[in-house]
Protein backbone atom coordinates (compact mmCIF):
# COMPACT_ATOMS: atom_id res chain seq x y z
CA UNK A 1 0.00 0.00 0.00
CA UNK A 2 2.79 2.31 0.70
CA UNK A 3 4.62 1.54 -2.46
CA UNK A 4 1.32 2.68 -4.54
CA UNK A 5 0.97 5.55 -2.41
CA UNK A 6 4.75 6.74 -2.76
CA UNK A 7 4.96 5.71 -6.59
CA UNK A 8 1.38 7.72 -6.90
CA UNK A 9 3.22 10.78 -5.20
CA UNK A 10 6.32 10.49 -7.40
CA UNK A 11 4.08 10.70 -10.69
CA UNK A 12 2.63 13.64 -9.57
CA UNK A 13 5.81 15.52 -8.89
CA UNK A 14 7.04 14.24 -11.89
CA UNK A 15 4.23 15.37 -13.89
CA UNK A 16 4.87 18.98 -12.15
CA UNK A 17 8.21 19.13 -12.76
CA UNK A 18 7.93 17.93 -16.71
CA UNK A 19 5.62 21.33 -17.07
CA UNK A 20 8.35 23.15 -16.54
CA UNK A 21 10.99 21.20 -19.20
CA UNK A 22 11.07 23.25 -22.63
CA UNK A 23 12.65 22.46 -25.02
CA UNK A 24 12.77 23.55 -28.75
CA UNK A 25 9.09 24.87 -28.08
CA UNK A 26 7.61 22.21 -26.77
CA UNK A 27 7.04 19.89 -23.70
CA UNK A 28 8.44 16.34 -24.28
CA UNK A 29 8.20 14.94 -20.64
CA UNK A 30 4.47 15.96 -20.18
CA UNK A 31 3.39 12.94 -22.91
CA UNK A 32 5.97 10.49 -21.11
CA UNK A 33 4.84 11.52 -17.65
CA UNK A 34 1.08 11.25 -18.71
CA UNK A 35 1.72 7.80 -20.59
CA UNK A 36 3.20 6.21 -17.78
CA UNK A 37 0.48 7.98 -15.06
CA UNK A 38 -2.28 6.11 -17.87
CA UNK A 39 -0.79 2.76 -18.72
CA UNK A 40 -0.42 2.62 -14.85
CA UNK A 41 -3.99 1.54 -13.97
CA UNK A 42 -3.10 1.27 -10.16
CA UNK A 43 -3.32 5.46 -10.18
CA UNK A 44 -5.51 6.71 -13.25
CA UNK A 45 -8.02 8.14 -11.49
CA UNK A 46 -5.52 10.56 -9.33
CA UNK A 47 -2.78 11.47 -12.12
CA UNK A 48 -5.04 12.30 -15.55
CA UNK A 49 -6.86 15.13 -12.99
CA UNK A 50 -3.97 16.13 -11.85
CA UNK A 51 -1.95 16.34 -15.03
CA UNK A 52 -4.22 18.44 -16.45
CA UNK A 53 -4.43 20.78 -13.60
CA UNK A 54 -0.66 21.11 -14.14
CA UNK A 55 -1.03 21.83 -17.58
CA UNK A 56 -3.62 24.42 -16.91
CA UNK A 57 -1.44 26.06 -14.86
CA UNK A 58 2.27 25.94 -15.84
CA UNK A 59 1.62 25.98 -19.90
CA UNK A 60 0.81 28.48 -22.47
CA UNK A 61 -2.80 28.29 -23.82
CA UNK A 62 -1.33 26.35 -27.24
CA UNK A 63 0.11 23.75 -25.50
CA UNK A 64 -2.28 23.32 -23.47
CA UNK A 65 -4.88 22.39 -26.35
CA UNK A 66 -2.47 20.56 -27.72
CA UNK A 67 -1.69 18.68 -25.38
CA UNK A 68 -4.74 18.27 -23.81
CA UNK A 69 -6.82 17.18 -26.84
CA UNK A 70 -3.45 14.88 -27.19
CA UNK A 71 -3.95 12.92 -24.44
CA UNK A 72 -7.92 12.90 -24.76
CA UNK A 73 -7.20 11.10 -28.02
CA UNK A 74 -4.82 8.85 -26.76
CA UNK A 75 -7.82 7.89 -23.61
CA UNK A 76 -10.09 7.18 -25.93
CA UNK A 77 -7.75 5.28 -28.22
CA UNK A 78 -6.53 3.31 -25.59
CA UNK A 79 -10.21 2.36 -23.78
CA UNK A 80 -11.41 1.38 -27.38
CA UNK A 81 -8.36 -0.32 -28.16
CA UNK A 82 -8.81 -2.40 -25.06
CA UNK A 83 -12.65 -3.04 -26.05
CA UNK A 84 -11.79 -4.22 -29.44
CA UNK A 85 -9.17 -6.57 -28.08
CA UNK A 86 -11.39 -8.24 -25.57
CA UNK A 87 -14.16 -8.86 -28.07
CA UNK A 88 -11.61 -10.10 -30.87
CA UNK A 89 -10.20 -12.54 -28.17
CA UNK A 90 -13.82 -13.21 -26.89
CA UNK A 91 -14.58 -14.11 -30.80
CA UNK A 92 -11.37 -15.91 -31.21
CA UNK A 93 -12.15 -18.05 -28.51
CA UNK A 94 -16.10 -19.05 -29.80
CA UNK A 95 -14.93 -19.55 -33.42
CA UNK A 96 -11.63 -22.29 -32.02
CA UNK A 97 -13.99 -24.16 -29.94
CA UNK A 98 -17.00 -24.46 -31.41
Amino acid sequence: MKDKIARTLIYLLLGLLACHIKMLGCYPFVAVIFGACYLNEENRRLCVPFSYLWMVLFLPIAALFRYGVTFLVWMWYLRSSGICIYWCVAWGRQAFWA
